[in-house]
């Protein structure tokens, strides 16, 4: 609550979550808000979860790859009947997508689950990388 991340790599991920590859999954939920956050991903999960949840209240996000980006889960329901990033009063900044899974863009708007986030549409429009991955890492946060 209430942070600031700056991440100076434009591919790396401001929270990582990470689950042993083996064993049961685990679940995961996290809560963002009145958060500033700038990088490539949001958050980034790894191994085996059980209903992964993001609450994001407003919060002001730049992202230069995605919100979310999932590897190695063992059920893609759990991004494709609930999305796992649920947000409200947030503001959205930059280019990536809405969900990377396993290095690729996963185009979740025609997905019923995600259609509350259809507004995203112009915020997250995919569009060129920025010219040098430090652009983002000589701006000065805002106060």
């Amino acid at each position: 609550m209430n942070t600031s991340v700056t991440v100076n790599d434009t591919t790396g991920a401001a929270i990582s979550l990470w689950t042993s590859l083996t064993g049961v999954s685990a679940r995961a939920r996290l809560s963002l808000e009145r958060d500033r956050i700038i990088a490539g991903r949001v958050v980034a999960a790894a191994g085996p979860l059980d209903g992964l949840q993001v609450s994001s209240e407003g919060n002001d996000l730049t992202i230069h790859q995605a919100l979310l980006s999932c590897a190695g889960f063992i059920d893609p329901d759990c991004w494709r009947k609930l999305p796992p990033w649920r947000g409200r009063d947030n503001r959205y900044h930059g280019h990536g997508n809405r969900l990377l899974v396993d290095g690729t863009a996963v185009d979740v708007t025609a997905l019923p689950a995600w259609r509350e986030y259809s507004h995203l549409n112009d915020a997250l429009a995919p569009e060129a990388a920025p010219a040098s991955p430090f652009q983002t890492a000589l701006r000065e946060p805002a106060n």
